[in-house]
């Protein structure tokens, strides 16, 4: 409910723009040899509570965008109740096309239809992106005598910004307040990466209390993370611990850390730390992956390796994939979904991509695109009647590419659902009348 005593905020929050300047804090402040810690995470409600300070929030928008398509976290954030804007990446950039325009749209729509509440003196405008972008949102703001408030990375931030003596600047990479709104994903769920990942078996822990358990694997991260300067993330299988370097080796060409340097000649540091840390460990053994499961095949373990989505660089059968000259590489069993967006695939059963759309399609319309592979039937289906008198799909007639009656019917026309035949469409005759 609304309090009238209270100062009134207006929100508006680049996630993209939080997300990579958020790593790129974290690896700086680690001192990493790479320059995002691909783990770490911002705590949007936490940082959105924080920079409200108990204020009334009239307006809360967050913008993002797809792909990857993100729902989980879209609906995470609505339930701190902010607004979800996503937008979708550029097909041949990869950039992301509408964020800053619907924000600066959006912005100056609300800064001037919630003008009345501009006069109360803790009253604002919050804005967490420091980008040039937002120079005719704050103009706006300030037109109709708004507060403002710019939530941003020291790096990030638009030096015309911080002189601006209108606009109030916090900056979330100050140690008390990064603090309080990072994590970090440690647990690593996909594909192993058998170029980047190292193995340490041990014996001697005690597995039956779970904080024991968490307290270890944490202190693994920490001091694996601090030895080899890297961003590490860590899978426990029993008495077996997989270590993966969260960031491949290269990027835009460019070797950003050696595997072999920077990690395999550090694992004596690493030993010592652990036998320290935890005296009852005993028998511990490192090893690479790869020399991992060449030791454990009968375990099934490459079998296992094979059922997760790639995330290398350089994947299996490609000629820089480092891999030991007897070691034998075996064909990837699955495949990674090609979904990239949340929205729904606007045509249906007719999509003429099929299985490869990037959009989302009910589980009738997956297996439809499993028995129809060939994209012109796809784009007449049900468009006429099925000539079969006992047609097999009868019990499940959406597996069918002609309908069964009228009511199965499709216009490709007008895109009605059991009206009429396609020939007999209303709107086609009177177009071709004209």
């Amino acid at each position: 409910m609304e309090d009238n005593d209270k100062g009134k905020v207006l929100v508006y929050m680049d996630n993209s723009n939080i997300f990579i300047n958020a790593q790129e804090c974290s690896a700086m402040k680690k001192n990493f040899l790479v320059p995002q810690d691909p783990r770490c995470r911002i705590e949007i409600g936490k940082l959105f509570g924080i920079a409200r300070k108990g204020r009334f929030v009239l307006q809360a928008r967050l913008y993002g965008s797809e792909p990857p398509a993100l729902d989980s976290v879209w609906d995470a954030i609505r339930k701190k109740h902010i607004e979800v804007s996503v937008s979708a990446r550029s097909s041949w950039n990869d950039r992301e096309k509408e964020i800053d325009t619907n924000l600066t749209a959006d912005a100056v729509e609300d800064i001037i239809t919630y003008k009345k509440y501009a006069s109360h003196t803790d009253s604002a405008v919050l804005i967490f992106s420091g980008d040039k972008d937002m120079s005719s949102t704050i103009r706006k703001a300030k037109q109709y005598k708004w507060n403002i408030e710019i939530w941003s990375f020291k790096k990030a931030i638009c030096n015309e910004f911080v002189q601006d003596r209108h606009i109030q600047t916090f900056f979330i990479d100050n140690d008390e307040c990064f603090e309080k709104v990072s994590f970090f994903a440690v647990e690593h769920r996909g594909r192993i990466p058998r170029d980047r990942s190292l193995v340490i078996r041990y014996n001697g822990l005690d597995t039956s209390k779970p904080k024991s358990l968490e307290t270890f694997s944490n202190s693994i991260v920490r001091w694996s993370s601090e030895i080899f300067r890297l961003p590490m993330m860590i899978r426990l299988n029993d008495s077996i611990i997989i270590l993966v370097v969260a960031c491949a080796q290269k990027r835009n060409e460019c070797t950003m850390y050696d595997f072999t340097k920077d990690v395999w000649n550090k694992c004596d540091r690493l030993r010592e730390k652990i036998q320290n840390g935890f005296p009852s460990l005993k028998n511990i053994e490192f090893m690479t992956y790869v020399q991992f499961i060449q030791a454990n095949a009968d375990l099934g373990c490459e079998a296992d390796d094979q059922n997760f989505p790639s995330d290398d660089e350089f994947p299996v059968g490609h000629p820089d994939y480092p891999v030991d000259e007897n070691f034998t590489t075996v064909a990837r069993k699955t495949r990674r979904s090609s979904q990239k967006f949340s929205s729904n695939c606007a045509f249906g059963f007719r999509c003429s991509n099929g299985a490869k759309c990037s959009h989302v399609h009910s589980d009738e319309e997956k297996e439809y695109f499993k028995i129809e592979t060939t994209p012109p039937k796809r784009y007449n289906y049900k468009t006429k009647l099925c000539y079969h008198s006992n047609c097999k799909f009868a019990k499940r007639a959406y597996l069918c590419s002609f309908a069964h009656s009228l009511q199965e019917a499709r216009c490709v026309i007008c895109d009605t659902i059991g009206l009429h035949w396609t020939d007999k469409c209303p709107v086609g005759r009177e177009t071709s009348k004209k």
